[in-house]
């Protein structure tokens, strides 16, 4: 669902011309975060690849047992989802 409402706001400030398009890199938006421990690759990464699911970010949802290895867990124990 959050990638749905992402979607909606950005076609949103697209209309507004609030941002230029989908192709702009993803991490000025989140220069308010804490991104020292984010994955290189992910500086490459621009709004079309968050909206596509094609980041690159690592995510074990169903290969893992639910604990601290897996990814999706993680968030939810996390004070900053970001």
């Amino acid at each position: 669902m959050t990638k749905s409402v992402s979607a909606t706001l950005l076609a949103v400030a697209l209309r507004r011309r609030e941002i230029s398009g989908v192709d702009v890199p993803l991490l000025p938006f989140l220069e308010d975060y804490d991104l020292s421990k984010l994955d290189p690759r992910v500086s490459y990464a621009s709004l079309e690849d968050l909206l596509t699911m094609r980041t690159g970010i690592e995510w074990h949802e169903n290969d893992r047992p639910l604990g601290d290895s897996n990814t999706t867990i993680q968030p939810e124990r996390s004070d900053d989802w970001v």
